[in-house]
């Protein structure tokens, strides 16, 4: 059997600006939860975050606001 499905540990970041690289933005969040991979390719304006606990992705979208100033970066949760 493959993986199971998780609702809601992944996060959906969309940036005005090409995102910086995998690895700086899986620092930038780690210093809050535990980040499990960052999928984004070199240049893009978005990319999507997997914690390892829906509880992760939470604390991060509390952290939002903070993120956002800092960055000029917008989050969602993905579910489904």
């Amino acid at each position: 059997m493959g993986p199971q499905f998780v609702s809601g540990v992944i996060v959906k970041i969309i940036s005005p600006e090409p995102l910086p690289g995998r690895k700086q933005i899986k620092d930038a969040l780690a210093v809050l939860a535990d980040v499990a991979y960052v999928d984004m390719l070199e240049g893009d304006t978005e990319c999507h975050v997997r914690f390892k606990t829906p509880e992760d992705a939470q604390i991060v979208m509390k952290s939002y606001k903070e993120i956002q100033i800092k960055n000029n970066w917008k989050f969602e949760v993905l579910t489904g």
